[in-house]
């Protein structure tokens, strides 16, 4: 089993700050885990799809987003990936994309 990082809440609420979530028609979160960050941003009635290989709650869908983007050839509909907020910040900037309001 692989190293798990949960995102503590108030790393979430921190993120989620500095992210104008409204300027997305989607927000997706490739590696959910638990859901903290996607749950929070459903409760902020945006639209968000939650992905991960081994989900740790229900509304987290089942799949591994890289296998995905190869078979789909989706590479061209990515704008950036979400990276984990709680490893030191990095010099670049970060932004995610979205879906249906207040969906996972």
């Amino acid at each position: 089993m692989a190293d798990k990082y949960y995102t503590k809440p108030e790393a979430v609420k921190i993120l989620l700050s500095t992210v104008r979530l409204e300027s997305y028609d989607i927000i997706v979160e490739p590696s959910a885990g638990s859901g903290n960050i996607s749950l929070e941003i459903a409760k902020q009635h945006y639209p968000v799809v939650a992905i991960d290989i081994e989900p740790e709650h229900p509304s987290i869908e089942r799949l591994d987003f890289l296998v995905h983007l190869v078979k789909t050839n989706s590479f061209e509909n990515l704008i950036k990936l979400q990276g984990e907020p709680n490893l030191p910040p990095s010099n670049s900037s970060s932004s995610t994309n979205s879906r249906k309001k207040g969906s996972i």
